[in-house]
Parts: C-alpha cells; sequence; structure tokens
C-alpha cells in the first residue's frame, strides 16, 4: 500500500523537496531541465543516457551516483514515517472536518435561536395589535351606544318642548 501511494505521491514537492543534502553536507539542487548541469562547483549534473531508466539518479563526472528515489528515501527514513506522516495528514483533516461541523452546528443553533426570536416577537406584536384592535372595537361600541342615548335623548326632550309649546298657545287660545 505504501509503495502505490509512493509512487502516486512520491514526485510531489513535498515529498521529495528540490535539495537533497547527503552526509557529505553537499547541497544538490534538482532543476527542471534534466540536460543541465545541477551545481557547477559539485561538478554534478543529471545523465541524460540514464535518465531514461530512472530519473532519481545523479551521477557526478567521476562517476559517482547519488539516488534519490523513493527506495533510498525508504532506507534513510523508514517506512514508518510516510505512515505517521499519512495518518497525521487523516487525523488533522478529521479535526478541520470536526471544527467545521461543530461551526455549522453552532451557526444553525444561534439560527434557530433567532428563528425562535423573531417568532415569539411577531406573536407577541400579534397579541399587541389584537388587543388595541378590541379596545377600538369596544370603545366605538360606547362611542355608538353614546350617540344613540344622547339622539334618543334629544329627540325626548324635543317632544317634550313641542308639547309644552302645544300647551301653552292652547291656553293662549282659550284666553
Amino acid at each position: 500500500m505504501f509503495d502505490k501511494l509512493d509512487e502516486i505521491y512520491g514526485t510531489r514537492s513535498s515529498i521529495s523537496p528540490p535539495s537533497v543534502h547527503d552526509s557529505a553536507a553537499i547541497e544538490i539542487e534538482i532543476s527542471s531541465t534534466h540536460s543541465s548541469p545541477l551545481n557547477q562547483n559539485e561538478g554534478l549534473s543529471f545523465d541524460d543516457n540514464n535518465m531514461e531508466a530512472d530519473p532519481y539518479i545523479l551521477t557526478s563526472k567521476d562517476g559517482a551516483t547519488c539516488d534519490t528515489s523513493s527506495k533510498n528515501r525508504k532506507r534513510k527514513q523508514g517506512s514508518e514515517s510516510g505512515l505517521e506522516a499519512l495518518a497525521s495528514t487523516a487525523k488533522l483533516r478529521f479535526e478541520a472536518h470536526q471544527d467545521e461541523l461543530s461551526f455549522k452546528r453552532q451557526k444553525l443553533d444561534l439560527e434557530k435561536t433567532k428563528h425562535e426570536a423573531d417568532t415569539l416577537l411577531q406573536r407577541e406584536k400579534f397579541e399587541y395589535e389584537k388587543s388595541v384592535n378590541e379596545r377600538k372595537l369596544t370603545l366605538e361600541e360606547k362611542k355608538l351606544q353614546n350617540d344613540f342615548e344622547l339622539a334618543k335623548f334629544r329627540i325626548e326632550q324635543e317632544t317634550k318642548l313641542k308639547l309644552e309649546l302645544a300647551k301653552l298657545e292652547m291656553e293662549k287660545r282659550q284666553q
């Protein structure tokens, strides 16, 4: 399994860095063009003939070779470091996913709380408007009843006055 993953991801710059340290502390920079020399001071370059066979072999002018392939890395680092890196990456991904889910849950909880508060506010507003409208109707009903009583009282008073006037005119006529 590691070999398959190493074949897929082993050529990435995060796995195969563009510079390699050997035990003699000579830094070799890998160039993107295969035919150019790597480092003129050390006299290392790509071997064009060897590139087709194995692109990870560097050959110096004196014939010494440097293997930068994944097999060489395995011997130096051991197969555990690759698995540990994968496990660490998976763990970080899982934690990030958990954090994202937690954030979404908090966001939904806040939206739910806001929606409930808005609903409660609308209900209170509706109840207040309902009570105000009921009071208006009650006051209007009382006004109509008072207007009716006033009109009735006026009619009665006018009728009494007319009767008294009629009595007074009859008494005047009789005299």
